[in-house]
């Protein structure tokens, strides 16, 4: 007999003992009919002590199934917290390349447009010089203003200005009807000119340096060039042509339209 078998015997008979202690004051043995009952309940005993073993069983897998779900979950969760995180931290990185992409192209664009700035009033300026240098005051005056209207604080485009329109109000002035040299001279604001005389002529004008108030002027008939200075208020003028002849001029004050000349038969 085998040690399981010897363990369950002497159950069998501890417990046959032990409920049967009253009998066996009446008889030293039990019967095998009582034995029978005895194995079978022993038997039952250890079907149920054997089934709630299982269920302990079953419920500690269950709890540890539970758990290491819960486990899982728990893993589950913060992995995708930390995917959440980085694609997050990819989104703001992406936006902030976005932003410096964006701010560089603007700073590119804002140079570029600076530079594009530069290079106009740069040309304006130089145009203004020309026109000065030229004698021609009104597109020097206009060139300072597209100028200022680039940088509009700039020294040199302001004293430009100033001074080519002080030149060009100082120019001006020719402008008109005199008497000249037993003739009419009408001088146009164009920087054309014409002479009612018995021989009529015509030609050209130009303000030669303005900050001595002296014009040149060119006659077309007779190739006359006369150099005249203006009196401070304008309305006189002293005149000496190339050949060195001398004269002086009026103006006249007869509100003609001057800005264009009329033509002068030859």
């Amino acid at each position: 007999m085998n040690l399981i078998y010897k363990t369950r015997y002497s159950l069998i008979l501890s417990l046959a003992l032990t409920l049967l202690s009253p009998v066996i004051n009446h008889a030293d043995t039990p019967s095998d009919e009582e034995l029978l009952q005895l194995e079978q309940q022993i038997e039952q005993q250890e079907a149920e002590q054997k089934k709630a073993k299982q269920r302990a069983v079953k419920e500690v897998q269950h709890e540890a199934g539970a758990q290491k779900l819960e486990e899982e979950r728990a893993r589950l969760e913060e992995e995708r917290r930390k995917l959440e995180e980085e694609r997050q931290a990819v989104l703001e990185k992406q936006k902030r390349d976005e932003e410096q992409a964006k701010h560089l192209m603007e700073e590119q664009q804002r140079v570029q447009q600076e530079t594009e700035k530069r290079k106009l009033f740069e040309q304006f300026m130089s145009d203004a010089a020309t026109a000065m240098d030229n004698h021609k005051y009104t597109n020097a005056v206009q060139a300072y203003t597209q100028a200022l209207a680039i940088d509009a604080n700039n020294a040199n485009a302001l004293e430009g200005q100033a001074k080519a329109r002080e030149y060009q109000e100082i120019c001006n002035t020719l402008i008109g009807e005199w008497t000249w040299f037993f003739s009419k001279l009408i001088v146009y604001e164009d920087g054309t000119m014409e002479a009612i005389a018995l021989i009529p002529n015509n030609g050209s004008w130009e303000c030669s340096d303005p900050s001595k108030r002296k014009f040149t002027l060119r006659w077309a008939v007779g190739g006359w060039i006369d150099t005249v200075t203006l009196s401070p208020d304008g309305n006189k003028a002293d005149a000496i042509n190339n050949i060195g002849m001398s004269f002086k001029g009026s103006r006249i004050d007869s509100g003609a339209d001057l800005s264009s000349p009329k033509e002068v038969p030859l």
